[in-house]
């Protein structure tokens, strides 16, 4: 007899049916405890002065990606700035001028899987009152790991890649699809 007969039987089917409602509650809350969409990690503060608004959009990928599939974490000028989940996009206010966009991300490379965190860098200049459109692309380098690239985007386009993607944070308010044509 078995350890686990022994443990259920006194009981008979009552002490089995606490158990898999227990299970079935730790294995829920396991679950919920990880954490779904942006997180701010600088707040944006607008009304501070003068700023750009930049749209951070992260689209989904056509399989699983292993580690690239976790959030991603995004800085601006070597501070963090927002954490995206796949298939997401959100809205930065960011000073005018020079902004260095970096996007890191957990990834496994070469014949042994070896985890390891790779980072891109973009530098766009930012004008004043100006709205922009990054675009995190997805690239997988094979055996090199997967990666992603901040690249800017005219709003047609910005539009037609946000329409599959689900707006957080503070672009809730403002959705790229419901913005006026510029």
């Amino acid at each position: 007899m078995s350890i686990f007969n022994d443990i259920i039987k006194p009981e008979g089917p009552r002490t089995l049916r606490h158990f898999i409602v227990l299970s079935a509650v730790l294995l829920i809350s396991a679950c919920a405890g990880q954490a779904i969409g942006p997180v701010q990690l600088t707040p944006a503060k607008p009304d501070s002065g003068a700023y750009a608004k930049v749209y951070l959009m992260r689209p989904g990928t056509e399989r699983m990606m292993g580690f690239a599939d976790n959030p991603l974490d995004v800085d601006a000028n070597d501070k963090p700035l927002v954490r995206l989940a796949k298939a997401e996009y959100t809205l930065v206010t960011l000073p005018p001028g020079r902004v260095q966009l970096t996007a890191h991300n957990q990834t496994s490379f070469g014949p042994s899987h070896k985890i390891k965190k790779i980072s891109r860098t973009r530098t766009v200049t930012l004008v004043e009152g100006q709205t922009y459109y990054i675009i995190l692309r997805p690239i997988d380098g094979e055996f090199r790991g997967a990666y992603f690239m901040p690249e800017q985007l005219e709003f047609a386009e910005a539009r037609v890649v946000a329409a599959s993607l689900r707006a957080t944070g503070p672009a809730r308010t403002a959705p790229i699809p419901s913005l006026p044509q510029q």
